[in-house]
């Protein structure tokens, strides 16, 4: 399927956020806004929609409980969600998670980031590509998932890694690394964004974080800054 008929239902009880977020996405999407969960279910039962932008905290009916909702719908079941909420504790993001959402979208709205998380929700399904571009710092650093792993990059955006154990698209998983231990970062989870075998045996897995706050991607920002530097003093 096309990216430009892909179409995506925002729902917010702030109008700003509406607005904001239309903006940023209409250029490359089908985007419907809904100011209420109740208008949200209305929408999603009359129209076709493949991807849910979603606030937590709502009048009448909030996000969790229309989450519910949707579960209980199995026409509903191909959705691709996203909880978008100023909420940052991490009980409300294990429990999005564990309802099926598939990524945690932090207010207040960064574009570049939203645009991102945005588009590597469908990659793996539609193929997608996009012009934004991270910095990531090439490293070999040990690492433990349920395994030994040895990390490859590092972004703001997320990992990769390569392990002698192949993970699921789609998991939600933690990783035991000592970068976050250095940055005094409580370990964020990560979404298997994609898995493929390389010439050694191994599998070269990519990682997006999930529900990472703004405060965490500074750090990981000054982190990456800091050793960009390291190696341009290097190599003159």
């Amino acid at each position: 399927m096309n990216m430009a008929k892909l179409r995506l239902l925002v729902v917010d009880d702030d109008n700003d956020i509406l607005t904001l977020a239309e903006k940023l996405l209409k250029s490359q999407y089908d985007v419907v806004t809904a100011n209420s969960g109740k208008l949200a279910l209305e929408i999603l039962n009359s129209v076709e929609v493949h991807g849910l932008i979603c606030d937590i905290n709502m009048p009448e009916m909030n996000g969790f409980q229309l989450l519910k909702r949707i579960n209980d719908l199995e026409h509903l079941s191909h959705l691709t969600i996203a909880m978008l909420t100023g909420v940052r504790e991490r009980k409300d993001i294990e429990k999005a998670i564990n309802m099926g959402v598939n990524d945690y979208i932090i207010k207040p709205i960064d574009p570049m980031l939203f645009l991102k998380k945005i588009d590597n929700l469908f990659h793996s399904k539609q193929g997608l590509q996009t012009d934004i571009q991270f910095v990531k710092v090439h490293m070999q650093s040990p690492a433990h998932l349920k395994n030994k792993i040895e990390i490859r990059t590092v972004s703001e955006m997320g990992i990769s890694l390569e392990s002698s154990t192949e993970q699921k698209v789609g998991d939600i998983i933690e990783l035991d690394f000592d970068l976050f231990d250095q940055l005094s970062i409580r370990a964020p989870h990560l979404k298997v964004l994609s898995c493929k075998a390389n010439d050694r045996n191994k599998w070269i897995i990519h990682l997006g974080f999930v529900g990472a706050s703004e405060a965490i991607r500074q750090k990981l920002r000054a982190w990456i800054y800091k050793k960009t530097a390291q190696k341009k003093v290097k190599a003159s």
